[in-house]
């Protein structure tokens, strides 16, 4: 099997409340709704990302996760990803 390292993003965290939570949902639903395993753990990995900015358990928006999702330009530099992409 093949295997990925994703790596985190730098981020100041405040609270890792519900980062799990927002990880594995965010991944069910991906996978769930036809993405890859890579796309889908990216994605979990950009929605967590995103949570442990707030103070309390919070949670990414669909125009929140577009918006960290469009700046993350490595994620198309990334030969797994180009492999992917193109198979």
């Amino acid at each position: 099997a093949d295997a990925w390292h994703l790596p985190a993003h730098a981020r100041d965290v405040f609270d890792v409340a519900g980062a799990g939570d927002t990880l594995v949902a965010a991944f069910a639903l991906a996978f769930a709704s036809g993405a890859s395993l890579l796309s889908a753990a990216a994605l979990a990995n950009v929605a967590a990302g995103l949570v442990v900015r707030a103070r309390g358990v919070a949670f990414a928006t669909k125009e929140e996760l577009g918006r960290a999702l469009a700046t993350q330009e490595r994620w198309s530099q990334d030969p797994a990803w180009q492999e992917e992409a193109a198979g």
